[in-house]
């Protein structure tokens, strides 16, 4: 998982629009849409104001993207 798709995660389990939480965090949308569009994270600060947002910790969100099962898929096999 990004770090895109782990924040939209986060939105979900408490059903708010990530547009929301930017907004009372004073994080620019076109500055947040970066993390989706080039995979990019974000500077520390707002790492640490989503993490605090959203109770956890920061390296939650800076995890290697998960492995993809590709062996498990393996037709060949």
């Amino acid at each position: 998982m990004t770090f895109y798709e782990r924040t939209i995660a986060l939105c979900k389990e408490r059903c708010i629009a990530l547009p929301e939480v930017l907004g009372q965090l004073g994080i620019n949308q076109d500055y947040a849409y970066q993390w989706k569009r080039i995979k990019r994270s974000p500077r520390p600060v707002y790492l640490q104001k989503l993490a605090d947002y959203f109770g956890v910790d920061p390296a939650y969100f800076i995890q290697e993207e998960d492995p993809v099962l590709e062996d498990f898929y393996d037709c060949d096999t």
